[in-house]
């Protein structure tokens, strides 16, 4: 009860600072709160980024093994860490999964690869502005375009190599998610 408060509060100052817009809330955590989303947010529209599974370990693990450990109270052990990382994962997609199929449809919506967003920002997120009737099409091209010119030094994190026991790991552990968003298992 006192997170939804706080929650909806920070909203609230959110949305008063940019001028009633729409939000866009980006964060993986909240892929397990569709439900309570809806409950808030009856007119709520959702996009899901979905990623290949080898990759998301591999930017979990970069993730975990640069930040996590400026946050932890007790260092805990790699093989604690590399538990969490799949935790959260099978947590995250199950929900989702079953909130999707028993919560959401066509109309609030669109589910998009993270790969298609890396290759074409512009054309995906125009996906998305058409989907939802967002508003001015042109404007948001522009500044789009704006900012990819503002990135051009940006370099992406290089990710560890995956072993085969990573994989073999990855494989039966978050099997399911190859097949529901058509990626490729290796072995």
């Amino acid at each position: 009860r006192k997170w939804v408060e706080s929650f909806l509060y920070f909203m609230k100052k959110v949305t008063l600072k940019h001028g009633f817009k729409p939000l866009l809330i980006k964060s993986p955590v909240h892929t397990a709160r569709v439900k309570l989303f809806l409950k808030l947010f009856p007119k709520a529209r959702f996009v899901y980024m979905h990623r290949d599974p080898y990759e998301v370990l591999q930017s979990a693990s970069h993730m975990a093994d640069t930040y996590y450990w400026y946050c932890y109270l007790h260092k805990p052990t790699q093989s604690q860490v590399e538990e969490f990382i799949y935790k959260q994962y099978e947590l995250l997609y199950d929900r989702y999964v079953e909130d999707r199929d028993h919560h959401l449809s066509d109309r609030n919506l669109f589910e998009l690869g993270f790969s298609d967003l890396n290759r074409d920002p512009e054309q995906a997120l125009c996906a998305i502005y058409r989907k939802f009737n967002l508003g001015d099409e042109a404007e948001m091209r522009d500044k789009v375009k704006r900012y990819m010119e503002s990135l051009a030094d940006f370099r992406k994190n290089d990710h560890a190599h995956l072993d085969e026991e990573d994989i073999r790991k990855v494989n039966a552990r978050w099997g399911a998610s190859f097949a529901q968003f058509g990626y490729d298992k290796i072995l």
